[in-house]
């Protein structure tokens, strides 16, 4: 995994087995700053959204994926670093792993061509694939759900483990599919008060 590294981390860490790989870059507050200025000149085009955003984050994952040479890439929610890994690794499979409706609002053309250099485009819910699957469903590429959250059949186990305790990482929008953890609480609760 590579990530950025926060202030004060080790420049790699291991979780349960999973190395982390953490870039040191600019501050998030920088390119924030630059994202309200760029929004000032160009409000239709965000700055998330070009090729050269966080290039010194990207910059220094491109040189570490080159040396890893992965098998596969999951890249989360930013699409137009796509086309750069492609580059960087072309042999690699590269799934793109959406948590919003970029992909549906963004500038169709620059979009396209960031579908098109992933091999999968998965969301975090039914409705976040389907914007994306509505404007390219003409190409062949693959789309899928891979929703946020532990598998279901795994919670089970856990309450039996510890006290009641709910953790909701996300925020209450649609495309998030808040509906189905607040199902599954009450469902819960009804087998499990």
């Amino acid at each position: 995994m590579i990530a950025r590294r926060p202030r004060g981390s080790p420049k790699r860490l291991e979780i349960d087995g999973v190395r982390i790989e953490l870039l040191t870059c600019a501050p998030a507050r920088v390119w924030g700053r630059a994202s309200r200025m760029w929004s000032r000149a160009w409000p239709g085009a965000p700055l998330f959204a070009q090729s050269f955003y966080a290039f010194d984050f990207l910059a220094q994952a491109l040189r570490k994926l080159r040396r890893l040479a992965p098998d596969v890439v999951h890249l989360q929610n930013f699409p137009h670093y796509a086309p750069a890994i492609r580059r960087a690794v072309p042999d690699a499979a590269i799934l793109l792993h959406m948590h919003c409706d970029w992909l549906a609002q963004l500038d169709p053309d620059v979009m396209a061509r960031d579908v098109a250099a992933s091999d999968l485009v998965a969301g975090c819910s039914q409705h976040v694939v389907a914007t994306a699957r509505e404007r390219f469903g003409s190409t062949r590429m693959p789309f899928a759900v891979l929703p946020n959250g532990a598998p279901v059949d795994r919670l089970g186990v856990a309450a039996r483990r510890m006290p009641a305790k709910v953790l909701f990482d996300g925020r209450a929008s649609p495309e998030k599919g808040c509906s189905y953890p607040s199902r599954g609480l009450a469902g819960s609760c009804r087998r499990s008060p």
